[in-house]
């Protein structure tokens, strides 16, 4: 029997976070998209951790209408205390300071996903196909070909672009021959939300501890969501550790700072860190985002953001490769997107990496060094104000859609 034909201008494989944000992008940029989901398009939904997106992924969000839906589901942060368990020098960031209505907003992993999973669903442009797996992709000049089992049914996908988004373990890189270094850092990320005597107020807090970073986030519920990297054996068994051993330990390592731990509320989850990152992020006709492309550590909470910015750029080239009338799967036009991208990637990585490796130093001459750093921060109010805007990536050219409305738009 003959497979069944489906024709789009582009194709996007993943129904993440990332595949749908860049779903809803490309289809608001007038292009016929389908989305490659590979399960059910449920399990992003119920992903348990947090989120913090930063101003350019607020406005972004804004401009394609979905902030309003994502506004009431968050939790601004109003300011940071970072410190260093067993060592002084402690340094705060503050949103006031920077003349910003917040340093980020925290949203739950899961709630960000529906919102955009509904938001793909209801668009006239694009369809979503679940049960969708990718079986092998033929590349020609005009365009590429697909082929897929969907819900059992054999389907053959005609595109021009082909957007992998399928995740760290991404099958498409592997079909594509496109390498990955990865670093493994040892760790895992232990994921809980826990209930404190003092309700947030805005504050997050950025703690590092002999074990690995720890961030408390100020979570939409009235609760805190905690993020506590730490070696990967202890990790397992923290996750199954009693209610009071957990809390006693994560009042040690956090200190009183946010007050008294009261309780966990909910399970505890545990995810493997690594820094991965593919040495070429496109082919003919194919480009990779999200952890396809690269994995950070959260400590710098700068991986989702740094896809939105990716997704953002890209959709914005293709909507002009559109209005010329030219081949959204180019060459010449994707080469231009690794060049744009270039530098914000090898930065936020870079840092990102830096922070995950010399946070875990134990030797006391590291320690002496983390604590002059943050006294350093603390005073010099010029460094934190370059600090801010590194999360925001506001210091290099942003996608028009991130850019505050009034002000000259970028060019690729």
């Amino acid at each position: 029997m003959a497979a069944a034909e489906l024709h789009r201008d582009l194709l996007v494989a993943g129904g993440g976070l990332a595949g749908m944000m860049q779903a809803v992008l490309l289809e608001s940029s007038g292009w016929r998209v389908a989305v490659l989901e590979q399960g059910d398009g449920r399990k992003a939904l119920s992903d348990p951790r947090s989120l913090a997106l930063s101003e350019s992924t607020r406005r972004i969000l804004q401009v394609l209408d979905v902030w309003d839906a994502v506004a009431p589901e968050c939790a601004p942060i109003d300011r940071i205390d970072v410190s260093q368990r067993g060592a002084f020098g402690t340094t705060c960031l503050r949103a006031e300071d920077e003349q910003l209505p917040a340093l980020g907003y925290v949203v739950p992993a899961g709630t960000l996903a529906k919102i955009l999973h509904d938001r793909v669903e209801a668009a006239p442009h694009c369809d979503l196909l679940t049960k969708a797996t990718v079986e092998g992709v033929q590349v020609h000049a005009s365009g590429l070909d697909v082929t897929l089992q969907h819900g059992g049914t054999p389907l053959l996908a005609h595109a021009r672009l082909l957007v992998a988004a399928d995740g760290a373990r991404s099958a498409l890189r592997s079909e594509l021959g496109l390498e990955a270094e990865e670093v493994d850092y040892g760790q895992s990320a232990l994921i809980a939300k826990v209930r404190i005597d003092r309700t947030p107020d805005g504050r997050a807090y950025e703690r590092f501890t002999a074990d690995g970073p720890l961030a408390l986030l100020p979570h939409p519920s009235g609760a805190w969501a905690l993020v506590w990297a730490m070696p990967r054996p202890l990790a397992r068994r923290a996750q199954l550790w009693p209610e009071a051993r957990f809390l006693e330990a994560f009042q040690e390592a956090l200190g009183w700072r946010a007050g008294r731990a009261l309780e966990v509320l909910g399970p505890r989850h545990c995810y493997r860190l690594s820094f991965c990152r593919t040495r070429r992020r496109v082919a003919q006709r194919c480009v990779l985002i999200g952890d396809a492309a690269f994995s950070l550590h959260p400590v710098a909470a700068q991986g989702f953001n740094l896809v939105v910015r990716d997704a953002a750029w890209l959709a914005q080239m293709l909507r002009g490769a559109e209005g010329r009338d030219e081949d959204p799967g180019s060459e010449a036009l994707l080469n231009d997107y690794l060049r744009v991208r270039k530098a914000d990637a090898q930065r936020v990585a870079g840092f990102t990496d830096f922070l995950a490796q010399c946070f875990t130093w134990r030797n006391p001459l590291a320690r002496g060094l983390r604590a002059a750093a943050l006294l350093a921060l603390e005073g010099m109010p010029g460094c934190r104000t370059r600090l801010v805007r590194f999360g925001m990536g506001a210091d290099l050219p942003m996608p028009d859609l991130a850019r505050p409305e009034g002000e000259e738009r970028a060019h690729a």
